[in-house]
This record gives structure tokens, C-alpha cells and sequence, in this order.
């Protein structure tokens, strides 16, 4: 049996369907995300975003359904603004420069690419992205993040406004060796215990060579514990650390207050070397060792320290020339380092109890 339908009801469905197959591929390829790939080199960040361009209405002028090249070359300026309110990014610090590179309509017409150059003022670390997608979009979507990278490869959702993508970055070895070595001269130069310990070695020395061994046995051991306490092998609590630091200082300043060793300086200083060890440890622990990085964190520190001791060292001992072994001056510094590191070794001391 054939069914005969009306022509004009055969014409009405044939428009229609004419009408839905002209929208068949905007639909088929619509955006129900965003994305963001993000790849990081040196001190830049090339950020390419894809988004549905219809998610913005004042794009869509003519009101089709397509976003055409002209309409997003005439609202770029607003776009670029709304691009700044709906990203944040750091690594760690802000971004100096942020430049719109490139931004184009792709072959769907109306998926938006948009390219930004992010320019830092030192290489890229920890990158995070926070996002609001409502700053960017009339009809918010979800952002798919993408970072690639030096050490890192790795993908986030930002799925409301406010969420933040987090990239744990590789740092390159060069940086680490250069950062950890700086950040070990600068624990051994503010720390004041160390010095005042160094000055009372270097004035307790009876001559060049005895300094040397004394300085060698000290480093020799505090390296051995620097490396056992980073890596977790053995802990102790840090006022106890400390507590017992003060008390390395107060013991070599009374011997150079006496006159005489119970025993051999280089053996003493390198049994009080263990317990500044740990307090190194500690100070490396506190800022933390980048992942992948233990050992190459590790030596750079120590080798920094070492560095500091031998500048401290080198430097007071060529300006204090022949008064290095001065009598008036070794009793006028221990009494004032004994009296100090007596108050260091109270207020620690009430710190661990």
C-alpha cells in the first residue's frame, strides 16, 4: 500500500530537513569544552585555546550560528580582554608580558583558536593556571588543560571558576646547581652560629696547617650527616639539633679560653661536624629538594657551604694577618662567644623541653 501525503505537507518536511542539514555541521563538531595547550620553553609560554566561538554571543552578529573570521577580527580587542580576566597564570611568579600571538577562525567557522605568548622573567617552574571561564565565555564550559614541557606532561580540568591547574615542573640541572650552591653560602653567612664556631677554630689554631686538618675533619663530618638526614636515613628533632650546636660553640670557646685540649682539635671539631650536620640539613629540608633532584640538590648545597666556610675562613684569616694568633684578641672573642652562645644554648634548650 502506498501512502500518499499532501504536497504541501511533503514540501514542509523536505524545507525542514533542508533547513537541519544545513546545521548538521556545526552541530556534529560543537565544542562542549574548551582546551588549553600549554608548552613551555625557557622563560616563555605558548598558550593555544580552542573554544566554541557561539559561547560568546556578540561574536555571533549576523546571528547564523558561525562565527566568521571578520566578526572575530572586529571584537578581538574585546576578546583579548576577556582573555586577561578569565586566566591567571604563574610560574611561579606572573607573567611580565602577555601577547596575543595569533587567533583565527578554524574550518568548523566557529571554533576560535587563540595563541598567547606568556613571557617570564626567569625559566618556568610549578606552573599553575586559575581559570573563570564565565569572564571568557556567555555559556561557560569546562577548560581542559595541557602542559608540555621540560620534565613534565600532564593534563587538568578546570571545571568552575576559580579552579586552578597545577604543573609540578622539572627544574633544568644547571638551575639546581646554581640555586642550591647560591642558597649554601648564604646559610653559612647568616648563619651566626657557624661563623662565631669558624672564628673560634680559626683562633684556636696554633698555626696554618693545624686550621687546615681542624676545617677538613669538620667538613669531612657534616657532609656524613647532611646526607644521612636529607635522605631520611637518620632524623633528629630540631631544637635538640640546635640546642647542641650552642653547646659545640660554648665548649670550643672555653678551650680557647684554657689554653689546652682535652682533647685533639681535629678529632673534637670533627665530632661536634655530626651534629652541624644536621642543623645544614635542616635548612635544605626547609626549602625543600625539587623532585628528581635529591642528589644533585644535595651536593650542590654542601659544595655551597663548604664554599662559605672557605671564604669566611680564608678572608678573616688574611685580614686579621699575625693578630690571627693574638692572645688579647682569641680570650676578648671567646668570652663574648661564650657569653652569646650561652644565651643561644638557654633559649633553645627551653624550646626542646
Amino acid at each position: 500500500m502506498i501512502l500518499r501525503l499532501p504536497l504541501f505537507v511533503v514540501a514542509v518536511a523536505i524545507s525542514y530537513l533542508a533547513t537541519l542539514a544545513s546545521r548538521l555541521p556545526a552541530l556534529a563538531h560543537s565544542m562542549d569544552v574548551a582546551s588549553a595547550r600549554i608548552e613551555l620553553a625557557g622563560t616563555h609560554a605558548a598558550v593555544q585555546i580552542m573554544f566554541d566561538g557561539t559561547r560568546i554571543t556578540s561574536l555571533d552578529e549576523s546571528n547564523d550560528g558561525i562565527v566568521s573570521q571578520g566578526e572575530l577580527n572586529a571584537g578581538i580587542e574585546t576578546m583579548f580582554a576577556r582573555l586577561k580576566n578569565a586566566f591567571s597564570f604563574t610560574g611561579p611568579a606572573a607573567p611580565e608580558k602577555m601577547t596575543l600571538t595569533r587567533y583565527e577562525v578554524t574550518g568548523d567557522q566557529h571554533i576560535i583558536l587563540l595563541t598567547l605568548d606568556l613571557e617570564f622573567a626567569s625559566p618556568v617552574q610549578n606552573f599553575e593556571v586559575t581559570g573563570r571561564m564565565s569572564a571568557l565565555l556567555d555559556q561557560p564550559a569546562p577548560l581542559i588543560v595541557t602542559l608540555v614541557g621540560p620534565g613534565v606532561n600532564g593534563e587538568a580540568v578546570i571545571k568552575s571558576d576559580g579552579d586552578v591547574a597545577r604543573f609540578q615542573t622539572e627544574r633544568p640541572t644547571l638551575d639546581v646547581l646554581r640555586s642550591f650552591s647560591g642558597m649554601g653560602v648564604e646559610h653559612i653567612f647568616t648563619g651566626y652560629d657557624h661563623l662565631a664556631f669558624l672564628m673560634c677554630l680559626l683562633l684556636g689554631a696554633s698555626s696554618l696547617r693545624s686550621l687546615i686538618w681542624t676545617i677538613t675533619a669538620f667538613t669531612l663530618a657534616h657532609s656524613v650527616t647532611l646526607s644521612l638526614a636529607t635522605l631520611d636515613i637518620i632524623r633528629l628533632p630540631g631544637p635538640l639539633v640546635e640546642s647542641a650546636i650552642a653547646a659545640t660553640i660554648i665548649y670550643v670557646a672555653v678551650e680557647n679560653l684554657m689554653g689546652s685540649r682535652l682533647v685533639k682539635r681535629p678529632v673534637i671539631t670533627g665530632a661536634f661536624g655530626l651534629i652541624h650536620g644536621f642543623g645544614f640539613a635542616s635548612a635544605l629540608q626547609d626549602v625543600g629538594i625539587p623532585p628528581g633532584h635529591m642528589v644533585i640538590s644535595l651536593f650542590s648545597f654542601n659544595l655551597g657551604v663548604e664554599v662559605g666556610q672557605l671564604v669566611f675562613i680564608g678572608g678573616a684569616y688574611l685580614l686579621l694577618g699575625k693578630f690571627a694568633t693574638s692572645n688579647r684578641l682569641r680570650t676578648g672573642v671567646s668570652v663574648g662567644t661564650v657569653c652569646v652562645a650561652l644565651y643561644w644554648f638557654i633559649q633553645r634548650v627551653a624550646l626542646a623541653i
